[in-house]
């Protein structure tokens, strides 16, 4: 539910709609699978979302969802800028689409771009697209959030200029970040910087604090958070699903989105990594990172300790217990060779962790 009393009518209907435009300097920032993944974080939290694919380019969102998502990417924006066969165009809220997995989210697609420009003058799409996201802020949803192209043209800048905040998503290389720095500065030189909300750091591998500080003075807004590299979430995102609610890109994003809308978004269903478990994870996953280190543990206490405890003599249940170490430390240690054990046990720990820490707190 929404913190401002003043944002809801007396019949519970938001009287007002939060336009959210997300961009990035380039292409492959993981923007469009972000987007995907704060509107089903909204959607849980109990708000309403209309989610557009403004990239008229590409059409990522749209292929992304289509996939398994939504039941009919022919439709869209295409429908509402260029109608087929001069027909009077039809309404916005007659091509938004339910997304599966989400209970209070539409979706409005790209449709067939291609028509786009073939029966549109290029000239005139950035004004019809700014028309259509001033248009679907009318239709009462607690927030739209539209997936612009990569990069900056005039079609991103009309969109920035209909929505109420941006959100910028940037990698932590170079490459993204001299991209990103120019995206800021055409957002300033069109008097746009003003809607910059923050920025998210994404697909990051190492402790992110140098990256965040130096974005915070580049990009001269808040950073809303940090993202891990998560193989699992882009795996689910390849083959068209949402990413899984407990991974730890959803956790993160989720962090991020609270940060956005607290009054909106409860605390995520898991803790966000700090600083040294961000530079644990390499290119690994943290889990197969904890499970592996507890389990050398395990290993060591078998193989080095407890042998010098016991005698060749000692039996359990008619066994030796020099021979039931031998054939633990074996099983375990096979075992350690498969990434899901490793991720298993580091579940296991981080769960335990989590419920010694809050009974002593």
């Amino acid at each position: 539910m929404r913190s401002d009393a003043s944002n809801i009518s007396s019949h519970g209907v938001p009287t007002s709609t939060r336009a959210i435009a997300v961009i990035s300097g380039k292409g492959g920032t993981g923007k469009t699978m972000l987007l995907a993944a704060i509107a089903k974080i909204l959607d849980l939290s109990g708000s309403t979302v209309t989610v557009v694919d403004a990239d008229t380019g590409t059409g990522g969102l749209t292929y992304y969802l289509g996939v398994d998502l939504v039941t009919n990417t022919a439709v869209g924006l295409s429908d509402l800028i260029a109608p087929a066969n001069g027909h009077v165009p039809i309404s916005s809220k007659e091509m938004l689409q339910p997304i599966k997995g989400m209970d209070r989210a539409l979706f409005l697609g790209v449709g067939d771009h291609r028509r786009l420009f073939r029966e549109l003058e290029h000239e005139e799409l950035p004004s019809k697209l700014g028309d259509i996201v001033r248009s679907l802020k009318s239709l009462g949803s607690s927030y739209v959030l539209v997936d612009c192209r990569g990069g900056i043209d005039p079609e991103s800048l009309a969109i920035c200029s209909a929505v109420d905040e941006i959100i910028l998503v940037a990698e932590a290389d170079t490459t993204s970040f001299q991209a990103s720095q120019h995206v800021v500065d055409i957002l300033n030189a069109h008097q746009l910087g003003t809607k910059l909300r923050g920025f998210i750091i994404n697909k990051v591998i190492d402790d992110p604090s140098v990256v965040i500080r130096t974005g915070t003075s580049v990009f001269r807004c808040t950073n809303l958070g940090a993202v891990p590299f998560d193989l699992e979430a882009t795996r689910a995102f390849l083959i068209g699903e949402l990413p899984p609610l407990r991974s730890p890109f959803l956790v993160h994003t989720w962090a991020a989105v609270q940060k956005l809308a607290p009054g909106d978004v409860p605390e995520p269903p898991g803790r966000p990594w700090t600083r040294r478990e961000f530079r644990e994870i390499g290119f690994a996953n943290l889990e197969s990172v904890r499970g592996g280190a507890v389990l050398a543990g395990v290993l060591f206490l078998i193989c080095v300790l407890l042998p010098l405890s016991i005698t060749s003599a000692d039996r359990v249940f008619g066994l030796r217990v020099y021979d039931m170490l031998v054939i633990s430390g074996l099983t375990l240690g096979l075992l350690g060779c498969f990434e899901p054990f490793r991720r298993a046990l580091g579940k296991i720990v981080l769960a335990y962790v989590d419920v010694l820490s809050r009974r002593l707190k």
